[in-house]
């Protein structure tokens, strides 16, 4: 009797011991940004996807190209997604993001679900020039917290016809986002300018990121690092890339630009491929800025 007694009381202590080590995982999950999940985002090739996932119908693809391009020809079961739409232009530059609901209204409407793997895919894997706007895509896909992202390299380098199609593609069946959710999710990354200062005073960094321009530091908003767009598959090369600007995983950091989408772009360098703390853009960048300041 003693033992079975001695048997209850150690897996009483065990339950006990292990709510309480749960409550203390949980109160200090609270001050983590809730959306590092670390969601796995991998670089495959054609190969890799036809031989895994081409017949795997819990998957979203999607073409980046041009219009034109895609409706010449493009991976079986691809949807077209303008990402120039998602953005407000400014003198014909994109500087900040549009009207969140109606961004995830429009991809509940092409029938993309959360739950499912996303791939997507552009020209080749020239990411600073033609495939710029796929690491754009990935860090919004990021955000809104989906299943696995997978990058296609190469999409169509010896790739069967059996596995292409010219047919302009469609979900019949709404996707599933969640808007009132997912919209929480992108504005957790996103600060606008009566954000700024209050994160400015509370120790971020800032971090101009400019592509192929030529500024003048001067109207920079003050104390601001300037860092050229760049992406290099090695993380070690990658990070003495970062650290050379003085910028370091502990630190919390805000990306402005001109372009929003050079802010995204690095985005998906320094926080989702890097795997950075505490990365978040400001919405409106330089041109607000300099419009609001005046």
């Amino acid at each position: 009797m003693k033992f079975y007694k001695l048997i209850f009381l150690i897996l009483l202590a065990f339950f006990i011991l292990n709510e309480l080590y749960s409550k203390n995982v949980e109160g200090n999950q609270k001050f983590s940004n809730i959306l590092d999940t670390n969601t796995k985002v991998s670089f495959i090739n054609i190969n890799y996807y036809i031989e895994n996932y081409f017949y795997n119908e819990r998957k979203n693809i999607i073409d980046i190209r041009d219009f034109n391009s895609y409706i010449k020809n493009h991976l079986v079961n691809a949807l077209y997604f303008n990402i120039d739409n998602i953005f407000f232009t400014y003198n014909g530059i994109p500087n900040r993001l549009r009207n969140i609901e109606d961004l995830i209204y429009d991809l509940e409407k092409m029938g993309l679900n959360k739950y499912n793997n996303f791939f997507i895919y552009s020209y080749s894997n020239d990411y600073l020039n033609r495939d710029f706007d796929i690491f754009v895509l990935a860090s919004l896909l990021y955000m809104l917290r989906v299943n696995n992202i997978y990058i296609i390299e190469n999409p169509f380098e010896n790739i069967s016809s059996n596995y292409i199609s010219s047919k302009i593609d469609y979900v019949k069946n709404k996707g599933y986002l969640s808007i009132n959710l997912t919209k929480n999710y992108l504005k957790n990354y996103f600060i606008n300018y009566q954000e700024l200062e209050k994160k400015l005073d509370s120790g971020y960094k800032l971090v101009f990121v400019y592509r192929d321009l030529i500024f003048n530091k001067d109207e920079l908003i003050p104390n601001s690092i300037s860092l050229k767009v760049n992406f290099n598959k090695d993380r070690y090369v990658l990070g003495s890339y970062l650290a050379g600007y003085n910028l370091n995983k502990t630190d919390k950091i805000i990306l402005y630009s001109y372009d929003l989408k050079n802010s995204l772009f690095m985005f998906f360098v320094i926080k989702v491929y890097m795997g950075y703390n505490d990365v978040l853009i400001y919405d409106g960048g330089l041109f607000e800025w300099k419009a609001l300041k005046k």
